[in-house]
């Protein structure tokens, strides 16, 4: 199976019920529709959650088909 039939079955993803605690389906452009990530800093040996991180940086993260196509 090639590279290209690989992502055509992937983006045609769409499970209700997934693990992952949202549904699991993509968009036009291959992000994971609905996907957020949050970020977390070491202080000594705990890791602790860093509020407004996205915003205040202007950051947006999803992951994206077009990043392994990109390999």
């Amino acid at each position: 199976m090639t590279r290209a039939a690989v992502r055509a079955e992937v983006a045609k993803t769409d499970d209700a019920t997934s693990v992952m605690g949202i549904p699991i389906k993509f968009d036009a452009k291959g992000d994971i529709v609905g996907a957020s990530f949050y970020l977390f800093q070491v202080k000594g040996d705990k890791f602790v959650f860093v509020p407004n991180a996205t915003q205040s940086a202007s950051v947006t993260m999803a992951v994206t088909m077009a990043a392994t196509a990109a390999k």
